[in-house]
């Protein structure tokens, strides 16, 4: 008569608690190579016969570490599922995933990332060229715009030419406003009474 057979997760398990009591038993034993030695004896080896990896091992701690939790999710689990996860990796790996937020924001790859500056950059650098298309087509022979130019293209024209001394673009403009209130101060004594003045 064949014997029971031991469901998976708790072949993992008792792993798990073998690689434990390995690891405890040699923590701290100043034996060099003793947990190496131990696993191969034991039978805890790789395919290459020596001992099991570390990051397998490091799975198995994982999982006995939140057994509980990881019994109760598997509880759940789909037997054909099941059947597919055959490792401490695959069953911690899938738990681990349940444990996030649905609605969690996934960070944007790498590549995304480059491509979305890459974008960015693309729009500076046509938004540039167009706003000097602007400046060479109101040059008149050395000035940035003309009297058919808009007042924004001029306040723009302005501002690039003294980016580097916002005092002086101050006081451009308290001269300007005062130099209009002067056009209009004459232009209201020059014309006729009547008439509007214009804008």
């Amino acid at each position: 008569m064949s014997s029971p057979k031991i469901p998976l997760i708790d072949n993992v398990f008792t792993i798990a608690r073998a690689l434990k009591i390995l690891q405890d038993r040699h923590r701290g034993s100043g034996i060099r190579g003793g947990l190496a030695d131990a696993l191969v004896q034991y039978g805890f080896t790789s395919r290459d016969g020596g001992p099991m990896n570390k990051a397998i091992r490091s799975f198995h701690t994982q999982c006995l570490d939140n057994e509980d939790a990881i019994r109760k999710w598997w509880a759940k689990v789909p037997e054909r599922a099941k059947r597919d996860w055959l490792s401490a990796k695959a069953i911690y790996t899938h738990w681990n995933k349940t444990r996030k937020p649905a609605d969690e924001p996934h960070k944007p790859s790498p590549y995304a990332q480059m491509r979305a500056t890459n974008i960015e950059l693309q729009q500076q650098l046509h938004e540039s060229i167009e706003e000097n298309r602007e400046l060479r087509r109101a040059d008149d022979g050395g000035n940035l715009f003309t009297e058919n130019s808009s007042a924004e293209h001029v306040i723009k024209s302005i501002g690039n030419l003294f980016r580097t001394s916002p005092t002086k673009i101050r006081t451009i403009a308290t001269g300007l406003t005062k130099f209009a209130k002067d056009i209009e101060a004459r232009i209201k004594v020059a014309r006729p009474k009547g008439r509007k003045l214009p804008d």
